[in-house]
This record gives C-alpha cells, sequence and structure tokens, in this order.
C-alpha cells in the first residue's frame, strides 16, 4: 500500500503522516546508539612495538631513511613510526 501524497495549491507535498517504511524516533534512537556502541567496540588498540622492532627503527633512522621507508620496513603507519622515534629521540627524515 503507498502512502497518499496531499499537494496543498502550490504544488507542494503537504505535510501528513510520514510514509510506512519512515522510522519512529525511537527505532532511529536504538540504531544510532547500536551504531556508536559498535564503532566504540571496533576501535583498534595501538600495537605494541617489540624489542626487535625498536632496534630495527634505531638502525634504519641511523642509516638515514625516512619516516615512510622505515614504515614500510616495520609494516607501521608513519605517524606511529615518527611517535615512537621522538620517544626515543631520534631525529627521521620526511
Amino acid at each position: 500500500m503507498d502512502a497518499e501524497i496531499v499537494v496543498n495549491r502550490g504544488g507542494r507535498p503537504q505535510a501528513g503522516s510520514p510514509p510506512a517504511n519512515f522510522p519512529s524516533v525511537g527505532q532511529f534512537v536504538r540504531w544510532l546508539t547500536d551504531a556508536i556502541e559498535r564503532r566504540i567496540m571496533k576501535t583498534p588498540k595501538p600495537k605494541q612495538w617489540a624489542e626487535q622492532e625498536v632496534r630495527r627503527l634505531v638502525r634504519l633512522a641511523r642509516q638515514g631513511f625516512g619516516t615512510s621507508r622505515i614504515a614500510a620496513e616495520l609494516g607501521r603507519h608513519a605517524g606511529s613510526v615518527r611517535r615512537m622515534a621522538r620517544t626515543l629521540g631520534l631525529l627521521l627524515k620526511k
């Protein structure tokens, strides 16, 4: 059954009841809350640095490799590499 659309004199749809498949406010709030909870639950925790990875980071930085290359070698994000280098007091090329 299709919802009836009432048109006023100007040819515009007139406010009326929403279509049958339109969610209620309660359904929308429940959906939004569930979506937020799913997002929070899926947020990954930062991967811990192994001692071997730290040594490799130091070695690559001393060899003059840049952040992007070191990140690719270690399989980590560039921001993670920069953060660890800063923690260790290392200077990296861009």
